[in-house]
């Protein structure tokens, strides 16, 4: 009986050990996934934040190409309305592109800031100077 409770003893030991190795091993599990988790979602943040930011030079690009195009119009009309051999069919056409180009306006977003070449500086700004405030509570 004694040689038993022994071996009941010495088995229970046995398997609170493993039931220790157990937990360790979960808690590196969970050191591990948590590592790759922020890893995954840094690169994940990274790519999104680069394709972003692309996608918005790339609008900006073309926007401020069309707005170019649309002055070079309105100057190339205005410099055939002074040349005074025209007919009147491109004479509806001076002043139909000269009342459009009144009207135009160049595109925003929900009336907070301009599409054009400055957008992106505004941006690059916004983005240092919240930088700088990141470093500054970082460090002092």
């Amino acid at each position: 009986m004694k040689e038993r409770h022994e071996n009941d003893e010495e088995q229970s030991l046995k398997l609170f050990a493993l039931y220790q190795n157990i937990f360790e091993v979960y808690d590196l599990y969970k050191d591990i996934f948590e590592i790759l988790t922020s890893a995954l979602f840094y690169a994940c943040a990274s790519i999104w934040l680069s394709k972003v930011g692309l996608l918005t030079i790339i609008h900006v690009i073309y926007s401020e190409k069309f707005y170019k195009a649309v002055g070079e119009a309105e100057s190339a009309c205005i410099q055939l309305m002074k040349n005074r051999n025209y007919s009147q069919g491109q004479e509806r056409l001076f002043v139909s592109v000269n009342q459009m180009n009144r009207t135009f306006s160049k595109m925003n977003s929900c009336g907070l800031f301009c599409v054009d070449a400055t957008l992106i500086l505004c941006l690059m700004g916004a983005i240092t100077d919240y930088a700088v405030v990141l470093l500054q509570f970082t460090f002092l």
